[in-house]
This record gives C-alpha cells, sequence and structure tokens, in this order.
C-alpha cells in the first residue's frame, strides 16, 4: 500500500455489494433529476414550437394602425421579426333559399378574407394546404376546403372565382356590424365591391363540422396604402424581460389601447398569450410566481431526499467501519486523514454515478416517450427528447453537491471517534438498566415471547441504528405520497377529459327534436356504432346554504332567496334507456332504478370544474347525499323570456311552495357522457317520464354518436351528414381528432407521472434493502450467540421480522404525517394553477405503509439466507 489513500479503493473492490448499491441509488436520484429537467425543459420547447405553428411566431399583434405607423415600428429598437397582415373582410359565398331557412339558420355563407405579407405567411403563420401552393400576388386566392361547396363542388386550381365584398349588420338592432364569429337571423349584407380571385390552393380545416357559416381564405398583401388604418403587425420583442410591460408602453406612445375584445376600427394590442405563459410571462403575476414555487418544491423535496437516502448509505458504511478507523487512528492516522478516506470514496462514486445517471435519465425518459406514443407525446407535435447544457449542468452540480453533503457528516463523524472508541465499537450502544428493562417488557413478552423482548431490547440500545433506518424508510414514505399528490394534482388539471363512450354528436335546432324515424335512420347507418339521446333544460335552484361548500359560498355573488337558501344555477337532462345503462354502471353512490326515477328520483352529479379567483378548482360544491331531497320551482320551462323575468317567476314559485320534491337516488361524480362544467351548476339527471312532466315536453334534439375508427366508413359517415346539413336545420361535428389526442394525452401523462412515481419506489426500495441489510449483516455476531445459547433459526427469523415490522409501523407514522403536510403544503403553492380539495391521501398512505412494510420484511429476509449458512463460532469470533 503505497498511500493510506488506497484503502478507499481497496474497501470498495472488497465490498463490492455495497458499492454497487451506493452507486446504483445515486444513478437512479441523479436519473430523477435528469428526467425531470429533461422532460420540463423538452415540454416547453415541443409547446412553444406547437404554439408557433397553431397560433404563430409572435408575441404582441398590433391591431387597426396605418401604414405610417408601420413604418416606425418596423425601426423601432424594441421589437424584431414584423410581419403585416391586412383584414379586407367579408366575402359572400352563398345565399341560404327561404325554402331552407328555419330557426338559427345563418342567411349567409362567407369567407373572411385576409391578405398577408411574404413573411406572414412564410415564417410568422403556418398555413396547411391540402393541394396547391401559395399565393404569389393579390389576385391568387387559397380557401378553406368547406368553402368550395357553396362555390361550386366541381371548382379545382387554376379556376376564377368572383364573390362580392361588404359589411355585415343586424337590421334589428341598429345596423349593428356582425362580429366575425356571430350571425343573426335578422342580418342583411350590404355589398361594397366586387373581385375575382385565381384558386391556387385549398387549406385544410382545423376539424370537421356543418355548422361554419364563415371560412377563412388567404391572399398576398402586395403593398402598404396611405389611405387604411385595417392592417395588423405581428412582432417579437426583443427583451427577455417583461415583454407585456414593454409592447404596452410602446402601444401607449402610439395612442394604441389595450383591448381583448375590439369590435371598431380603433386601434389595439393583444398578445400572443400561450406563447408568453410558455416563457414565464402569463399576464397574471399570480400564475407565474405559483409555477416557479412548484417547480422549486419539486426540485427540493427530490434533492433533500435524495440527500437523505445517499446519507444513509454513507452513514451506514461508516458505522460497519468503525473498528478499521479506530485501528488506523491507533496507528497514527489523523483525523483529517480519516475524512479525506471517506469523502474520497465519495468522489469517486460520484465520478462514476453522475454521468451514468444523466444519461440514464435521459435514456429513460426517451424511451418511455418513444413507448407512449413518440412525436405525439402528449398531443404535441415533434415532440423531441433533446439534451439540454442547463440540464447537464444542473445534473452535475446538485449531484456533487448531494453526494458531497451526504458524505460529509458521516465523514467528520469517522474523524471525531476516538482510538478507543473505535476499537471498542460502543459508541452506538446504550446500556440500560434491568429492573427498567424487565417491567417495560412484560406485555411485550406475552404479545411475542422472547423474540418480541429481544426485538425491543435491541431496538432501546441501538438507538442510532434504529433511528437511521426508521429515517430511510420516512424518506421513502415521504416521497411516494408527496409525488403521488403530485400526480393528482397532474391529473386533476387534466380533469376535463373526453368522453370515450361517444366522438361526434348531431343536433337539430327543430322545435320538435328528432323523430323515430330520423332516430332509427341514424341508429342503422353503416358507420355508427352507438348512438345515445338526449335533451337538457336550464333553470334556477334554490339551495340551502348549509348545502353549498363554504369555499364557494364565500367566493361566489349567490343571490339570497331567504335567510338561509341561495340561487343556483342548474341543468336538467334526460338520456335514452341505452345510456341509462352506461350512468349506472359510473355510479358513485346509489342506484340507478328506472322504475325509481318515474316518481321523481333523480341522479346528480357533484362535482365540478369551476374558476374561482382567476383558478381551477377541482371539488363537489354541494354536500348531497343519497336520500336528500331537492326542491325544484314549477315554472313554464317551455316558454322564452329574459333571464330575470325567469328568475322573477322561479323566485314567485319558492314563496308559494309551488315546487317539485326531487329524491336523490344515486351520484355521480362526473357524467360519463358530458365532461365537467365551467360553472357551478347542479347537473340533475330525470327519467323521461319525470322529465316530461317537470318540463312539459320530451323533445330529444342532440344524438351522441361513437363512430367507426375505419378511415373510409368514417368519410361516408361525413359526407352523409354534410348532405344532410345542406337541405335540413341540424349540425353534425365529428371530434374524433381532438378525442383521440386527449385520450393520448390523459393516459400518456398517467403513465409518465406513475413512472415517475416507481422511479421513487425503487429509489425507496434499493435504499431500504441497502440500510436494513446491512445493518442486519452487522450483527452476525449477535445473531450466532443468541444461536449458540439455542435460538433457533425460526425464532431468529421470528426476532428479526418483528424488529422490521416495528420500523415498517413507526416509520409510516411519521412518514404520513410529513407527507401529508408536504402534500398540503404542495395544494397551497399550487393555488394560483389550480386548486383541489385538500383531503388527507388515505389511499397513498396506506400504499406507501403497507410498501414500506413488505419492503422491510423482504430485506430483513434475505441477508438472514447468507447468515443461516455461516459457522456460529467463527461469526462469534469476528468483530462487530
Amino acid at each position: 500500500m503505497k498511500t493510506y489513500k488506497s484503502i478507499t479503493t481497496k474497501y470498495m473492490k472488497v465490498q463490492k455489494k455495497r458499492t454497487l448499491l451506493t452507486i446504483l441509488g445515486i444513478i437512479m436520484s441523479i436519473a430523477l433529476i435528469s428526467g425531470t429537467g429533461t422532460i420540463f425543459y423538452s415540454y416547453r420547447d415541443a409547446r412553444i414550437q406547437d404554439v408557433k405553428q397553431d397560433k404563430g411566431d409572435y408575441e404582441v399583434r398590433f391591431k387597426n394602425i396605418s401604414k405610417n405607423q408601420i413604418d416606425t415600428l418596423k425601426n423601432h429598437t424594441e421589437f424584431k421579426d414584423i410581419s403585416i397582415v391586412q383584414y379586407i373582410g367579408f366575402g359572400k359565398i352563398h345565399d341560404t333559399p327561404k325554402e331552407e331557412m328555419k330557426e338559427s339558420t345563418p342567411k349567409f355563407k362567407y369567407t373572411y378574407l385576409k391578405a398577408y405579407d411574404d413573411k406572414s405567411l412564410k415564417d410568422t403563420f403556418t398555413i396547411n394546404l391540402l393541394e396547391g401552393r401559395l399565393p404569389e400576388n393579390s389576385n391568387e386566392i387559397i380557401i378553406e376546403k368547406g368553402a368550395l361547396r357553396y362555390l361550386d363542388p366541381n371548382l379545382k386550381l387554376g379556376d376564377k372565382i368572383n364573390f362580392p365584398f361588404g359589411i355585415r349588420k343586424d337590421s334589428k338592432d341598429n345596423e349593428e356590424v356582425l362580429p366575425a364569429n356571430g350571425f343573426s337571423d335578422t342580418e342583411i349584407f350590404e355589398e361594397k365591391y366586387e373581385k375575382e380571385y385565381t384558386l391556387v390552393g385549398i387549406i385544410k380545416p382545423k376539424f370537421f363540422s356543418t355548422s361554419h357559416f364563415m371560412y377563412d381564405s388567404i391572399t398576398l398583401l402586395d403593398n402598404l396604402k396611405d389611405n387604411e388604418n385595417n392592417y395588423s403587425s405581428y412582432m417579437k420583442i426583443i427583451s427577455d424581460k417583461n415583454k407585456r410591460g414593454i409592447a404596452t408602453s410602446v402601444a401607449s406612445s402610439f395612442g394604441i389601447s389595450f383591448k381583448e375584445d375590439n369590435k371598431d376600427l380603433n386601434p389595439s394590442i393583444d398578445f400572443n398569450d400561450p406563447l408568453l405563459n410558455l416563457y414565464g410571462q402569463n399576464a397574471n403575476a399570480l400564475k407565474n410566481d405559483s409555477l416557479f414555487k412548484v417547480i422549486t418544491f419539486i426540485i427540493v423535496l427530490i434533492i433533500v431526499c435524495t440527500v437523505a437516502l445517499i446519507y444513509n448509505s454513507f452513514n451506514i458504511s461508516v458505522l460497519e467501519r468503525i473498528s478499521q478507523f479506530g485501528v488506523l487512528r491507533s496507528i497514527g492516522a489523523t483525523p483529517r486523514q480519516i475524512r479525506t478516506i471517506v469523502l474520497r470514496e465519495a468522489l469517486i462514486i460520484s465520478i462514476i454515478s453522475i454521468p451514468i445517471g444523466f444519461l440514464s435519465g435521459v435514456l429513460a425518459i426517451k424511451i418511455v416517450i418513444t413507448l407512449l406514443g413518440g412525436v405525439n407525446f402528449l398531443s404535441i407535435k415533434n415532440f423531441n427528447i433533446s439534451l439540454k447544457p442547463e440540464v447537464f449542468l444542473l445534473s452535475l452540480i446538485l449531484g456533487f453537491l448531494t453526494v458531497f453533503l451526504s458524505a460529509l457528516f458521516p465523514a467528520l463523524m469517522a474523524g471525531n471517534i476516538t482510538p478507543l472508541e473505535a476499537v471498542r465499537n460502543n459508541k452506538n450502544i446504550k446500556k440500560e438498566r434491568f429492573k427498567k428493562s424487565k417491567s417495560n417488557n412484560r406485555l411485550i413478552k406475552l404479545l411475542f415471547n422472547v423474540e418480541g423482548v429481544l426485538a425491543h431490547k435491541n431496538i432501546r440500545r441501538n438507538k442510532k441504528r434504529f433511528i437511521i433506518t426508521v429515517f430511510s424508510l420516512v424518506v421513502s414514505i415521504v416521497m411516494f405520497i408527496t409525488f403521488n399528490s403530485l400526480a393528482n394534482l397532474a391529473k386533476a388539471s387534466n380533469s376535463r377529459e373526453s368522453s370515450p363512450y361517444y366522438d361526434s354528436f348531431y343536433l337539430t335546432n327543430s322545435k320538435d327534436g328528432f323523430t323515430d324515424n330520423q332516430y332509427t335512420e341514424i341508429k342503422d347507418l353503416n358507420g355508427v356504432e352507438q348512438v345515445y339521446k338526449t335533451t337538457f333544460t336550464n333553470t334556477r335552484i334554490a339551495v340551502e346554504k348549509n348545502r353549498i361548500d363554504p369555499y364557494f359560498l364565500d367566493r361566489y355573488n349567490l343571490e339570497d332567496v331567504y335567510k338561509d337558501s341561495v340561487f343556483t344555477h342548474g341543468t336538467i337532462k334526460t338520456y335514452d334507456e341505452n345510456a341509462f345503462k352506461l350512468l349506472k354502471s359510473n355510479l358513485t353512490q346509489g342506484n340507478l332504478d328506472t322504475n325509481s326515477l318515474d316518481d321523481f328520483d333523480i341522479i346528480i352529479v357533484n362535482k365540478n370544474k369551476v374558476r374561482v379567483d382567476n383558478k381551477w378548482v377541482v371539488k363537489d360544491f354541494y354536500n348531497y347525499k343519497v336520500g336528500d331531497e331537492l326542491k325544484l320551482p314549477k315554472v313554464d320551462y317551455t316558454e322564452s323570456r329574459m333571464a330575470e323575468d325567469f328568475l322573477n317567476s322561479v323566485k314567485d314559485s319558492i314563496a308559494k311552495d309551488n315546487t317539485y320534491s326531487l329524491k336523490i337516488v344515486g351520484i355521480l361524480n362526473s357524467d360519463p357522457l358530458d365532461s365537467y362544467d365551467d360553472s357551478y351548476g347542479l347537473t340533475i339527471i330525470m327519467s323521461n317520464r319525470t322529465y316530461e312532466n317537470v318540463i312539459g315536453n320530451l323533445k330529444f334534439k342532440t344524438m351522441l354518436l361513437k363512430l367507426s375508427d375505419d378511415k373510409n366508413t368514417r368519410e361516408s359517415v361525413r359526407d352523409f351528414f354534410q348532405q344532410k346539413s345542406v337541405r335540413e336545420d341540424v349540425m353534425f361535428d365529428d371530434f374524433q381528432k381532438q378525442v383521440e389526442e386527449e385520450n393520448q394525452s390523459t393516459f400518456q401523462l398517467k403513465v409518465f407521472v406513475y413512472g415517475f412515481i416507481t422511479v421513487i419506489t425503487l429509489i425507496s426500495a434499493v435504499n431500504i434493502i441497502n440500510t436494513i441489510s446491512t445493518n442486519l449483516l452487522l450483527r452476525k455476531r449477535e445473531f450466532a450467540t443468541l444461536k449458540a445459547i439455542g435460538m433457533s433459526q425460526s425464532q431468529v427469523i421470528k426476532l428479526v421480522l418483528l424488529e422490521g415490522t416495528l420500523h415498517g409501523i413507526l416509520a409510516s407514522i411519521f412518514g404520513s404525517i410529513i407527507g401529508t403536510i408536504l402534500s398540503f403544503v404542495l395544494f397551497s403553492l399550487s393555488g394560483a394553477l389550480i386548486e383541489v380539495s385538500k383531503e388527507i391521501p388515505w389511499n397513498s398512505i396506506i400504499i406507501a405503509s403497507l410498501g414500506s412494510i413488505l419492503i422491510s420484511l423482504i430485506a430483513s429476509l434475505l441477508p438472514l439466507k447468507k447468515i443461516k449458512n455461516e459457522n456460529i463460532v467463527e461469526n462469534i469470533r469476528m468483530e462487530e
């Protein structure tokens, strides 16, 4: 041996298993840090690209400005990458024939023409063409595919299109100019001029619907005119900080105001909010702060837990070698040299573990993403995992810092041990009085015999080892509970999931609803796999204050009816028999009997995802239980009237106690044929007969359809409804793509989050097995002595299992308390993003507690197999 430092490498070679376990624990911990950082940056970068493709590669827009203002902006030092768009206006492409005009049918079909400059066409906006090319002059046009059936279904590229441009007005309301996203039954079109264009491309629609009355079209912006001010300038802000403030300040100097919905031709400013939010510049400062706090909380928790786990490993390693350090101290080694031995071991392990851990984290994320859909991960286009320098540096710094802090205190402890204490190795043994031990052990002996007494005595004698082991288990339980709460938080934020039971709907505007023949026609249509009929009515309900969660009662301006009641919104629904079977299988409380429902029994949906204080909240708005009764006012629900008149009618019915008494027989957390509504309304589901008695009629106006996944069959169904919508006042929407993306996104999110928890569990399991196994192997002499005086192998096993169980139980108590507190802290930090009910995470606590006890028992049994076959005399002679 050339130097005392070589002791480190010799020890690591001799204790290969211990060294490998330590390295494995560090690798998984660093992998967790690098994986978290990699997925965060990759997700953010992919979302940025996704937003740029979907909405545009710009940060701020100045709308309705002049040529002179644009020239000034192009030379402004605060902006870059400026592109120009001119909103030309509405071109009429179709007049609805009088014989086809019905209630809520648009009188005209339009194209909304915009002129893009060259930069807008090629860089700022992503234009998806089904065929053709982009326009190259102001006489060429590209138009959305759906408009072709109103122009000419046989129209082809290169043909000429001629249509009038003008102003849309509502003749009933003082000729108010109508917005692009709305129409009126009394609409008139005031023609200004006609223009002819050459069709050079067809735009792919974003989604399929027969309800469109407005279609996009684009031409090239050749030049700007001095006498027009209908231009918009799309720009990026050079500064990376306070982008909103800079843009608003410049806008003010131009006399431009901030208006989110600018209906007139006054200049205004708006922002590409999704993009700025990803840059951490949300308009709501509380959201930015909340997101930063949540991310910081997760990183700090990972670091603290990692330090704790690795610290345990080094601490046990030091305890195992106390006698060795004592010998070194006896032959002249200084405390500094002892500390160097331990810290050198940490350095060598770090050099091996950290690079492997970083690459393992990135590789693991890449494999998971590939298995979960690759480039379509979480419905994000072009999702790619990339090696970020900042993630590597963060992992490197945190890795070395973590291992150094983990090894520092054990190194200091090793250096401070005196030679005598080290050789005797009794620093961690506590001597106790016999009488005291005898009185305390009677109950334990009665319950668990002599093995229980020995287990209890050993824990009391080796308090430090016991605390280290329990602490290791506590850390594991805390990590599991807290990260499981994080998973629940992520699921809550994505709780508006599409229903798996339908992927399109068919709606009629007819007062009489669908006829039986129409239902049969759709039901028997090739490609339609499932049909659910439904209809609903909105109302107002008087609810006792004590039935509403105080959280909502304090934040909503709910109108008092009496001293103990308030008005809330309500939705009354009914379904066909097919749908009621589905509802029955999704009940969380009570039961569903169609005959019972005919006697004014009801089912309610008790959970809402609502917007409160500019954040999402997911919890029960009401506290109704099965067996409770609701009072529903008896009013004419079929009569059209103003909201205020309807409310007065409801008040009058309540005052006269003119109400229906509805008994709750079942409760749903969510309607499987619907999703959480952004409202604080109560959803009431009735049978057909009860609905007809309460509402006054039963007219099914909506069919929820599940279509075939076969592409050709689905296309034929779309064609059928497209032709039908021209002749009849109906609307069909096929949102299969959105449903598939949302369902895939939800599945991927769950797999990813629970995969994250699995890594946490593996790290915890390795740590627990490492800690407990080492503790037991250090007690070979003790077990050999017990066997020598007559204890059987089965009694030794029982002794060890009792110790392991006690470790697990005590760790579960402390870990559950700390984990619950940290979960509540996490929910509080995320309050500006989303708020969920702060409930004790019993499921996580039970799983973590049982898991820790089970792992403790497994970890206890594994080394006993090795000890069982070893020589008793040799183990008694060995130094502990």
